[in-house]
C-alpha cells in the first residue's frame, strides 16, 4: 500500500491546478477593476470639484475679484468680508476647504484654520504645471492626494480675472473633502470583500470537486491494490456516470476477467496435478511389491538401494506435486488467536531431525505475546523458512529465529549465517519455480509472501553474501478476531 503522506498530492494539485489560472484571473480582473474606478472616481471629483471652482469664480467675479486685487494685511476688514464669502460657498458645495492665492502662490484668504495673509503655500508646488495652465487662464484639478492621516484629498483651482483690466490677479482654490474622496475607497473595500467572498467559494468549490475525484481514484487505487494481490472476490463499485466511472467499469470488468480465468487456470493446474498423482500412486505400489519380491529373492545390496532411490524420486516428485497444488489453489484463511512461543516449540520439535542431521543450532527469542492468524498455514511458513536457513548454514552455525511485537503488527525474524544470496539472484527469489538448489522447487517463498498476503502482512529479505540472510515476516494484529477472508476453493474432486 502506498504511504499515506503521498495521498493528499493529487488532491493538492488538483486544487491548486484549478485554483491558481481563476485566482490570477480575479486578481487581474480586480486590479484592472480598481484601476478603472479609480480613473473613474479622479475623472468625476475633478470635474465637481472644477465645477465648483468655476462656480465661485463667477460669484466672486466683479467687486470681490477687484477687492481679491488690492486687499492687503492690514485690510482686516476686506479679508474678513472675502473669508466669510468663501466660507459661505464651502458650506454650500460641502467641500472641505475654499482657498485664494495669488501667482507667487501666497494666501489672500483660507478657510481653514491658522492660514494668515500672505502665507506661501509650498504644496503647491507639486502642482506647478496645473498652476501655470490656471494663471493662463484655464481652469485644472490636481492629481489624487493622501494627507498623513491617511485621508485622500484633491484640489481643483480656477483664475479670478479682474473685471476691467482682464488680468489674472489670483486663482481659488478647492480641496475635495475626504468624504467624497472616500467613495473611492468604500469601492475597492466592497470590491476586496467580494473577492475574498468569490475566493472562499472557490477554494470550497476546489476542494469539494479535488476531494470526490481523489476519492474516486482513491477507491480505484484500492480495488487495483486488491486484484494485484489476488483478491478477485470484491467487486469494484461502480459509483460515478463520467470518465472516471468508465473506468470503474473497466476495472470491474477486468477483474471479472480475471477471476474467470484463474478460476479455469486453477481447475486446469488441479487437473493436471490429479493426473499426475493417479500414475505415482500406480508407481509406488507397483515399487513396493518390486521391493518385496527383491528382499524375498535375497538379491545383492546394490538392487535393493536402486530401488530404494527410485522411492526417493518418487517421494520428491509427489512433494512437488503437493506443492504444487498448495501454491496453484486458493482456499479460505481461517484466523484465530494462538500463542506465539506453543507454535515456535512445534516448529523446533518438526525440524529437530534436520537441525541434528545438518549439525546446526536453532536459537529462539520469542516474547510472550499471541498471534493472529491461520494456524496450520504460518506453522507452515515458519517450517520453511527454518528448513532455508539450515539448508543454507555449515555445521557449527547457527539459526535464530525471534519474535517480537508491536502495537498493531507481530515480527517474525529466521537469521541463518550462510553465504548468502547474491546480489542478482535477490530479485528472483519470490519469483515461483526459480531455485539455486538441485532439489528445490522454487515455491516456498512465493508460497511464504501469498500466505503473508492473504493475512495483510509482508516478507521482506536481506542478504549480505558471506554473511547471511534475514527473512523479516510482518503480520498485523487485530485486537478482535476479524472474519476470515472469502475465497472460492477449488472442488475438491480437482484435487486428487
Amino acid at each position: 500500500m502506498r504511504p499515506r503522506s503521498h495521498r493528499g498530492r493529487l488532491a493538492v494539485r488538483l486544487t491548486l491546478s484549478f485554483m491558481a489560472p481563476v485566482l490570477i484571473g480575479l486578481l487581474a480582473v480586480g486590479l484592472l477593476a480598481d484601476h478603472a474606478a479609480q480613473q473613474a472616481f479622479e475623472e468625476q471629483l475633478s470635474q465637481r470639484l472644477v465645477a465648483i471652482a468655476n462656480a465661485e469664480q463667477a460669484s466672486l467675479s466683479g467687486y470681490f475679484t477687484e477687492l481679491v486685487a488690492r486687499v492687503d494685511a492690514s485690510d482686516e476688514r476686506s479679508l474678513n468680508n472675502l473669508r466669510n464669502r468663501i466660507a459661505s460657498i464651502a458650506e454650500a458645495t460641502g467641500v472641505r476647504r475654499v482657498f485664494i492665492f495669488r501667482p507667487d502662490l501666497t494666501s489672500v484668504v483660507d478657510t481653514a484654520e491658522g492660514i494668515e495673509f500672505g502665507h506661501r503655500y509650498y504644496e503647491l508646488d507639486a502642482d506647478a504645471n496645473e498652476l501655470e495652465r490656471v494663471f493662463e487662464g484655464e481652469s485644472q484639478s490636481s492629481v489624487l492626494y493622501f494627507s498623513e492621516d491617511g485621508v485622500p484629498f484633491k484640489y481643483a483651482y480656477a483664475p479670478l480675472i479682474h473685471p476691467e483690466t482682464g488680468e489674472i490677479v489670483a486663482a481659488v482654490g478647492v480641496e475635495g473633502s475626504s468624504n467624497q474622496v472616500e467613495a473611492l475607497s468604500d469601492l475597492r473595500r466592497n470590491t476586496l470583500l467580494l473577492g475574498v467572498v468569490a475566493v472562499l467559494l472557490l477554494v470550497g468549490t476546489s476542494i469539494w470537486v479535488s476531494r470526490r475525484l481523489t476519492a474516486a481514484v482513491g477507491a480505484l487505487a484500492e480495488a487495483a491494490q486488491r486484484i494485484g494481490q489476488g483478491d478477485l472476490e470484491q467487486p469494484v463499485p461502480e459509483t460515478r456516470s463520467d470518465e472516471l466511472g468508465s473506468l470503474e467499469h473497466a476495472v470491474e470488468h477486468m477483474r471479472q476477467n480475471l477471476l474467470s480465468r484463474e478460476e479455469e487456470m486453477q481447475m486446469m493446474l488441479s487437473g493436471i496435478a490429479h493426473e499426475v498423482r493417479n500414475p505415482l500412486g500406480g508407481i509406488e505400489l507397483f515399487l513396493g511389491l518390486l521391493r518385496e519380491d527383491l528382499e524375498a529373492a535375497d538379491v545383492g545390496q546394490e538392487q535393493l538401494e536402486q530401488v530404494r532411490k527410485i522411492g526417493r524420486e518418487l517421494d520428491y516428485l509427489s512433494r512437488v506435486v503437493q506443492e504444487f497444488l498448495d501454491f496453484a489453489r486458493r482456499s479460505r484463511v481461517d484466523v484465530s488467536r494462538f500463542s506465539a512461543r506453543a507454535l515456535v516449540s512445534e516448529v523446533e520439535q518438526v525440524m529437530s531431525g534436520d537441525l541434528l542431521g545438518r549439525g546446526v543450532t536453532l536459537e529462539c527469542a520469542v516474547a510472550d505475546t499471541d498471534l493472529t492468524a491461520d494456524r496450520d498455514r504460518l506453522k507452515r511458513v515458519l517450517v520453511n523458512l527454518v528448513k532455508n536457513a539450515i539448508q543454507a548454514s555449515e555445521a557449527g552455525d547457527t539459526v535464530s529465529l525471534r519474535v517480537t511485537e508491536t502495537e498493531d503488527t507481530r515480527v517474525v525474524e529466521v537469521t541463518d549465517e550462510g553465504g548468502g544470496i547474491p546480489a542478482t539472484q535477490l530479485a528472483d527469489i519470490f519469483r515461483p519455480f526459480f531455485t539455486t538448489r538441485e532439489k528445490g522447487t522454487g515455491l516456498g517463498l512465493p508460497m511464504t509472501r501469498k500466505i503473508a498476503e492473504a493475512h495483510g502482512g509482508t516478507v521482506e529479505v536481506t542478504s549480505t553474501e558471506g554473511e547471511g540472510t534475514t527473512v523479516v515476516l510482518t503480520l498485523p494484529f487485530h485486537g478482535g478476531l476479524e472474519p476470515a477472508r472469502t475465497t472460492i476453493d477449488i472442488p475438491e474432486g480437482w484435487l486428487g
